[in-house]
């Protein structure tokens, strides 16, 4: 019969161990790069984008804010919503009136249903037209929480 006190580890030889580098992966979920190019409607410091894919999510986002000065500058919110939940990103921005080019910087603040839990931030760089119409480049990341 064999001894099973024998193969027991210690406390402090857990801790003196090496864990393999994938352990830590596998809790952090998946990081995505988001690098893209949007268009849609821009109605002042507003605007929405039918067609969005982040990483692997694909839905649509409005963006609605409020002007903090008199020269162009903003703060609001980016609704972000798909068939696996919706993103809520904090956001800061600046429009250029007189050039038509806009700047926006978000971050995921909240995350619902099986996006509960994602991270990230993203920059968008864009311009509109005086229709309203406008595109913009989208870069930054997104990282999810689950598997």
């Amino acid at each position: 019969m064999t001894n099973r006190a024998s193969y027991r580890l210690e406390f402090e030889q857990l801790e003196q161990r090496e864990l393999p580098s994938t352990m830590g992966v596998a809790r952090l979920g998946h990081c995505f790069n988001i690098d893209t190019t949007i268009s849609g409607m821009a109605s002042g410091t507003n605007f929405t984008v039918p067609h969005l894919r982040l990483g692997r999510l694909q839905g649509k986002a409005v963006l609605t804010s409020s002007a903090t000065n008199a020269l162009g500058d903003h703060s609001g919110t980016l609704l972000f919503t798909s068939k696996r939940g919706n993103l809520t990103f904090a956001d800061t921005g600046h429009v250029n009136i007189l050039t038509r080019q806009f700047t926006e910087h978000v971050t995921v603040s909240r995350g619902t249903h099986s996006l509960r839990g994602t991270t990230g931030q993203l920059t968008i760089d864009g311009s509109y037209d005086f229709s309203g119409s406008f595109t913009a480049h989208v870069t930054g990341q997104i990282c999810s929480k689950g598997k």
